[in-house]
């Protein structure tokens, strides 16, 4: 069976943050690569294919772990490429609810706080999950929490502590000449974000790693 994408049949934690997942998929060597070593080709097309793009409902694709099986290739008619199915594992970041990260603040708005793990940028914490009572300062562009007779600031590029609340993935489907002809449907899929973690820093313990240093 000729396959478009893979097909994620396993998953098994690796360790904080990262799952390994076993995944089949059909992938296609060009006639110039096929007098290559094999393992060494299929290494780059599958890292090419998965390395820092989202697996919709697994995760996001880290890194190639290894190889369960490699089959042989077929060419189908009009195509010299040469297709062969793979079975192979793949890290990936699908951390799980509750577990406690630190990542550095990128950006705030009225919204909440989006912050970064340095290779995965769309986290994001809801003002209502920041620690309270708290305020946005409209002049600096940052969330402010009130403690006692303090303010402690949100500060952009600062690191914080915060525990995962959920783990989003879209399901929006594109039509592609939308997409060619940059029409409102095209515009809402871009605008899409394939994975997104919301988490919280309400708790004792979470919010600027520097408060409780």
């Amino acid at each position: 069976q000729r396959r478009d994408r893979g097909e994620a049949t396993a998953s098994c934690r690796l360790s904080a943050m990262f799952v390994l997942t076993e995944i089949r998929d059909t992938i296609a060597v060009a006639p110039d690569q096929l007098g290559k070593d094999q393992v060494q080709v299929l290494t780059e097309l599958i890292q090419c294919k998965y390395v820092d793009r989202v697996i919709p409902n697994v995760g996001l694709g880290v890194e190639l772990f290894d190889f369960l099986k490699i089959g042989d290739g077929f060419i189908y008619t009009g195509d010299a490429r040469s297709h062969v199915e793979v079975d192979f594992r793949l890290v990936v970041l699908r951390p799980f609810i509750g577990e406690v990260l630190v990542g550095k603040i990128l950006h705030s708005d009225p919204e909440g706080l989006r912050v970064t793990l340095g290779f995965f940028e769309d986290v994001f914490i809801p003002y209502s999950m920041l620690k309270q009572p708290c305020f946005f300062d409209e002049r600096d562009s940052t969330w402010v929490w009130k403690y006692d007779d303090h303010d402690l600031f949100f500060d952009r590029n600062e690191e914080i502590r915060f525990r995962v609340r959920s783990v989003q993935f879209s399901s929006a489907r594109f039509n592609r000449t939308a997409l060619q002809l940059g029409t409102d449907e095209a515009v809402a899929f871009e605008d899409q974000i394939p994975m997104r973690i919301i988490a919280g820093c309400d708790e004792d313990g979470l919010g600027l790693t520097s408060w409780w240093s």
